[in-house]
């Protein structure tokens, strides 16, 4: 029972880290301004047969 509560214990602390990294990446990416496409690069890569699996 032990082994289990130890178990327990690690995957809420792998699990509070992961959430930690996750939260930091999405501030820093924020912080950066959010990338989008403008027109003439959304249709380059509408044109790009290798990203559009339904033009294949």
């Amino acid at each position: 029972m032990e082994q289990w509560i130890g178990l327990l214990a690690a995957a809420v602390v792998v699990g509070v880290f992961f959430l930690a990294v996750l939260r930091d990446v999405q501030k820093r990416h924020a912080e950066d301004g959010a990338r989008t496409l403008d027109a003439s690069s959304m249709r380059a890569y509408r044109s790009l047969p290798v990203l559009r699996p339904d033009r294949q």
